[in-house]
């Protein structure tokens, strides 16, 4: 199966911001025009100063040109990938769409949800249609490796889970989270129970994407049971989804108290009680 090629010069600048790829580009190639021939001009042996002027006058140019191609180039992919996964981002609402992605765009969609969320996300370059470490969150001082898996048919394996807990521990990970468009095998949900694992299947999905878009909380841990409001109190404000009631629910995980859709689960719109 293809891998994931090693990152050239272009692919690291292309992975920056498309403001420091251009900033980069224009300070390296001020350096090569104007800073190298003042260098080279005080070298103090005559010899070296003559070769390195010659280098600093007609060959550094041509190169700094062409650096300065490179990283406004790769500035423009930079600035076209981020539309791109701000438009997945904001159309990829529901799994069928979501399942239409290839292995790639699946992944970009999955890096951009995290960003969205405040992670700094890089494409680590291990992974690929066939999996591996595919991002690499930071956040708060922690590290997460994420592998993507855009499986239709197949239930993940335990052995795909027990791969993950070793590069965790092999990459000093804080924890690992396995993302897919499946489910996953009951022996892999075993294994990952009391370790840093997160299994993000189908039924978990389409809440991480909606986590950034409405400020929800995850459904895996909603009860469904609805809490009546305090007398007196407020009405709460319509589904923003759906436009129905919305009650008060409550977080079995963490007892918090959240508002969710009448509708549920027909509707899965959630809010904070603010």
């Amino acid at each position: 199966m293809r891998r994931k090629s090693k990152p050239n010069l272009f692919d690291l600048a292309a992975a920056m911001p498309w403001q420091v790829s251009l900033l980069v580009g224009a300070i390296v190639f001020a350096a090569l025009m104007w800073v190298a021939p003042v260098l080279a001009e005080r070298i103090e042996n005559p010899i070296s100063r003559s070769m390195y002027t010659a280098i600093a006058t007609h060959s550094l140019p041509v190169f700094a040109w062409i650096l300065l191609a490179v990283f406004s180039i790769s500035a423009l992919v930079s600035f076209v990938e981020r539309r791109k996964r701000s438009h997945l981002f904001a159309t990829r609402t529901d799994l069928a769409a979501i399942r239409e992605l290839d292995w790639r765009q699946f992944e970009m969609l999955i890096g951009e949800a995290f960003r969205q969320q405040g992670y700094r996300v890089t494409e680590s370059g291990l992974g690929g249609p066939d999996g591996g470490v595919d991002l690499v969150l930071h956040r708060d001082g922690k590290k997460t490796l994420v592998q993507c898996k855009h499986w239709r048919n197949r239930q993940i394996p335990v052995s795909t889970v027990r791969e993950m807990f070793g590069l965790l521990q092999h990459h000093g990970a804080d924890a690992v989270s396995i993302i897919c468009t499946g489910t996953f095998s009951a022996d892999a949900r075993r294994f990952a129970v009391g370790k840093p694992i997160d299994l993000v299947g189908d039924d978990r999905l389409v809440d991480l994407l909606r986590k950034e878009r409405c400020g929800s909380v995850p459904l895996a841990s909603a009860d469904p049971t609805s809490v009546p409001p305090p007398p007196g109190a407020v009405g709460p404000p319509p589904c923003g989804a759906c436009g129905s009631e919305t009650v008060v629910r409550k977080n079995r995980s963490t007892g918090s108290e959240f508002l969710g859709c009448s509708q549920y689960p027909r509707c899965r719109f959630t809010a904070e009680i603010r």
